[in-house]
């Protein structure tokens, strides 16, 4: 398997084979001013033909997303979280304006964590 590197890395090591970044690339045939912009990070996707240039191929990897502690909770529950608080009447109710501004950023960003949603049946069943 072949040594990861980013792509800033191996910017930096042609730039200091070459003595610098401006001969690096007039010898890669790269325009010295996007090369710059990809060593800082300005730029991120270069094109394939940009990676072969530079001796580097892509590779993607994808990692397991870990739902956040509030996915699955009830209403309830959520607005307690964000610091509601159970009423006389035996109600949850809010806390605060912001504790509604925490629950509607729980909901978004909990959202990527719910199995779609099943097309309702007409009729009985």
């Amino acid at each position: 398997m072949a040594e990861a590197i980013t792509l800033q890395q191996r910017i930096a090591e042609l730039a200091e084979d070459h003595g610098s970044l401006r001969s690096a690339a007039s010898a890669l045939g790269c325009d010295v001013g996007y090369l710059s912009r990809l060593a800082s990070g300005q730029k991120t996707e270069p094109s394939d033909m940009t990676l072969h240039a530079l001796g580097l191929r892509r590779v993607v990897s994808y990692e397991r997303a870990e739902p956040s502690p509030t996915a699955g909770m009830t209403l309830a529950q959520r607005i307690l979280h964000v610091g509601g608080r159970n009423n006389a009447a035996g109600y949850v109710e809010f806390g605060s304006t912001q504790a509604v501004a925490a629950l509607i950023r729980q909901v978004l960003r909990d959202r990527e964590f719910l199995p779609p949603e099943q097309p309702q049946q007409k009729g009985g069943a």
